[in-house]
């Protein structure tokens, strides 16, 4: 599983797709260090980047605890692998 932000299209970004990955990594910065997450990766796939956690019980946690200070960081979804 993973979760999936979605980066503005190039046309339409206002800041720009490095603001909105910037926003995002310190909305998940703040959310690891708020509830101690410890193992988890991130990197940028196409047009969206990606929070990868370890424990499948953990994306049940994000979803109820995710409060994300950056409109960026609002266009999420819980995805699993096909």
């Amino acid at each position: 599983m993973y979760i999936e932000f979605l980066l503005p299209d190039l046309k339409s970004s206002g800041h720009g797709i490095p603001f909105a990955i910037n926003c995002i990594e310190l909305d998940i910065e703040q959310w690891v260090k708020q509830h101690n997450i410890n193992n988890y990766k991130t990197n940028r796939h196409k047009n969206t980047y990606r929070l990868v956690l370890d424990n499948d019980k953990t994306y049940s946690f994000f979803a109820l605890t995710w409060t994300p200070l950056r409109a960026e960081s609002k266009n999420y979804f819980i995805k699993q692998p096909k």
